[in-house]
């Protein structure tokens, strides 16, 4: 399956993927939408916290979503995630 770019139509598919109701999608997508200025702006100008960004926003999401959504997310994110040698990524929250 093509992987979808940033932005909107991936949000979309990411909704879909996990098998949110609406109200999750809502919500989801309001954390989105704040976290998206957090993340625009690192690509604008210096990006140290980055890092510290996407994982609060992925701890976000994690807490709307039920014990099975989240389980596929975290699946979700490690097969999508982009492999950095240097950089072991965050660790796997506990279920």
């Amino acid at each position: 399956m093509q992987r979808a770019p940033f932005g909107a139509e991936r949000d979309r598919h990411f909704g879909e993927e996990l098998g949110m109701d609406s109200l999750e999608r809502v919500r989801v997508d309001s954390i989105f939408a704040r976290r998206r200025v957090q993340i625009d702006g690192f690509w604008k100008g210096p990006g140290k916290s980055l890092r510290s960004i996407m994982d609060s926003t992925r701890e976000e999401v994690r807490a709307v979503l039920t014990p099975e959504q989240r389980a596929r997310f975290d699946r979700r994110h490690m097969e999508r995630r982009p492999q950095h040698p240097e950089e072991p990524g965050p660790p796997i929250p506990p279920q």
